[in-house]
């Protein structure tokens, strides 16, 4: 199991985490309770009943997954936030707002020390060229990538989940054009909401834009040369000819023009390339500014 199960999607993560959170000033809540608001009879799935209804919600298999993810603690009759959760944030008032970092963090590394399934499938994706992906399931089921299938996405379900969680995790970014939606590897959000951390860690003076890079795929592995992706990219760019992907590329310079980091290039440095597609361009250093936050 992993978040390629449909039924584990944001919004019901979400909705625990809100009750949990802003409902109580208890250290654990009521299972039963919980799950009397969050599936009524309505949409309740009777025991033994096939699974043939994405409509009808298990949330029994929902919490047990979050709870493999190492975001909750259950008990036969309690639910509550993870211990590790809690130190990660020990704001509870904080914790909605900052969910999709700790989620980040507990699907690049679940607790057996593994990245969820999920991850491998986005790390695949972020490599993929940005104005060349196909956006939609059909046009991606089109394309029979070998390594679709490899990191599980085989069919629309697990595509569906890819685009929902990486939407969520800042990882994605999702489009809609003649009722359709389309997904664009977008790592911006992600990166956005580590820099006050990596400028924590870095500080604002100048640094090597490997040395920046070496620090953000530490916590967000799914980039180019971080653990996750170097196990799913044969050819890897990075590794072999100091190019960053499109998606990363151009995260940054959008992350340029927000003012919250700057870019220059040194002749004499260690050079990296930016794929911008239709250009490749030169950076050596990089600087977080000292306004740089979390939206």
């Amino acid at each position: 199991m992993s978040l390629y199960e449909p039924q584990c999607t944001p919004s019901c993560l979400v909705a625990v985490i809100r009750y949990l959170v802003r409902c109580t000033e208890q250290s654990s809540e009521s299972r039963k309770t919980l799950e009397a608001m969050l599936m009524p009879p309505s949409l309740r799935r009777r025991e033994g009943e096939p699974d043939t209804d994405p409509e009808r919600l298990d949330l029994k298999t929902t919490l047990e997954e979050f709870e493999k993810l190492g975001i909750l603690s259950l008990s036969s009759e309690s639910i509550a936030l993870s211990p590790k959760a809690l130190r990660q944030f020990p704001d509870r008032e904080r914790i909605e707002a900052d969910l999709p970092i700790i989620v980040s963090d507990h699907a690049f590394c679940r607790p057996d020390g593994q990245p969820d399934r999920l991850m491998k499938a986005m790390a695949w994706y972020l490599s993929l060229p940005v104005t060349k992906v196909p956006g939609t399931w059909d046009e991606f089921d089109a394309r029979r990538y070998p390594e679709a299938k490899q990191t599980g996405l085989s069919n629309s379900v697990p595509y569906a989940q890819l685009r929902h969680w990486g939407r969520y995790l800042g990882l994605i970014w999702v489009c809609s054009s003649r009722g359709q939606a389309f997904a664009v590897p977008d790592p911006t959000a992600q990166i956005r909401w580590r820099l006050p951390s990596l400028r924590g860690a870095l500080g604002t003076e100048w640094l090597s834009i490997r040395s920046f890079m070496a620090a953000l795929v530490k916590l967000v592995p799914v980039l180019d040369g971080g653990s996750i992706r170097s196990r799913v990219t044969a050819d890897d760019m990075w590794r072999a000819q100091s190019l960053l992907s499109t998606s990363t590329s151009l995260a940054l310079r959008r992350l340029e023009d927000e003012h919250r980091i700057e870019l220059t290039v040194n002749a004499d440095a260690d050079l990296v390339l930016l794929d911008e597609e239709t250009k490749k361009v030169k950076v050596s250093h990089i600087r977080l500014l000292s306004d740089a936050g979390v939206e």
